[in-house]
């Protein structure tokens, strides 16, 4: 829905309208909330629905098209896995690219000092002090989380494009 609440229906099956249909569009009483925002609204049967996303590629047998659909879904899981910080010493650190950018800089620089000692603000909006042992911890947790992320991504995708049919994929 846009910002004024006008709604953009799909049909599964375009081809199926005559050119009347399509000009005179649908009338819709009222259209309950959206429940998810991954949700989109169809009109099933003359009633408006919602359903996931990947009901346009289901609906259509779009075999491909759901396949895409669900690797670039696991990509942007895969990626807010990554970014989601990680927890050290009862803190939360940002694992966005920039802050494990500012992670290594600092360890690096942290690395050839005698002694290094430096105030942080971590992503739970807290101000703590870390030392060059703090910034080697955060950024192995850090890695570790993207490898795991990586890891789970590659399998999920090797899963996807091995099915040979919308019901595995599904």
């Amino acid at each position: 829905t846009s910002e004024y609440g006008r709604v953009t229906l799909r049909h599964n099956r375009p081809a199926d309208l005559s050119d009347e249909q399509k000009s005179a569009g649908v009338l819709v009483e009222s259209v309950l909330e959206r429940p998810a925002p991954e949700q989109e609204l169809y009109v099933v049967n003359g009633s408006p629905v919602w359903k996931p996303r990947s009901y346009r590629f289901e609906a259509q047998g779009d075999l491909e098209g759901l396949r895409s659909y669900l690797l670039q879904e696991v990509k942007e899981k895969r990626e807010a896995v990554e970014t989601r910080g990680v927890d050290y010493n009862g803190h939360t650190f940002a694992s966005d690219r920039q802050s494990r950018q500012s992670v290594i800089e600092t360890l690096e620089y942290a690395l050839d000092q005698d002694s290094f000692s430096a105030t942080w603000k971590t992503s739970d909006g807290f101000m703590t002090g870390v030392t060059a042992a703090d910034l080697k911890a955060v950024r192995d947790k850090i890695a570790q989380l993207r490898q795991a992320a990586f890891d789970n991504e590659a399998t999920l995708a090797t899963e996807i494009n091995a099915a040979a049919t919308i019901q595995e994929l599904k």
